[in-house]
Formats: C-alpha cells, structure tokens, sequence
C-alpha cells in the first residue's frame, strides 16, 4: 500500500471503531468490494450476515443477475 491508501485505511478504521463498528470481516469486505473482488466481498458480507450489504453491491454495479444468485444462494 502506498502511504495515502495506509492514512485512508487507518482513518476510515477508526472512524467505524468511533461509531461502534468493530467487525473487521465487514470492514474486509468493504475493502475487498473497492479492490473489485466483489465475489469475495460478497461471501464475507454473507458471514456477517449483511446480506442486504451483498445485494447493495451488486445493485450498484448493475450486476443484477449476480444480486438475485447472491441472495438466493447466500454464499455467490
């Protein structure tokens, strides 16, 4: 990472910590999703039970077909 990315991720970590939201597997995903790994991103939204975060994603990006899989399969 270069520094500007190691500030960022350090101000928005602390920033969800300030607000209460301590689960790192959420805020992985959230990076994952703005790497482009949206399949993976998608599985660690599932294992935090945001599902509704996964089929956010995918609605957002025009990915339809992989917002319905998403949410039917559970694990996409």
């Amino acid at each position: 990472m270069h520094t500007q990315q190691v500030l960022t991720f350090n101000y928005f970590s602390q920033d969800r910590q300030h607000k209460g939201e301590v689960d790192n597997n959420l805020f992985l995903a959230d990076i994952l999703a703005y790497e482009g790994k949206f399949s993976e991103a998608a599985k660690l939204y599932h294992r935090c039970g945001k599902d509704q975060a996964a089929m956010n994603m995918y609605t957002d990006l025009r990915m339809f077909d992989l917002a319905q899989l998403s949410m039917s399969s559970g694990v996409l």
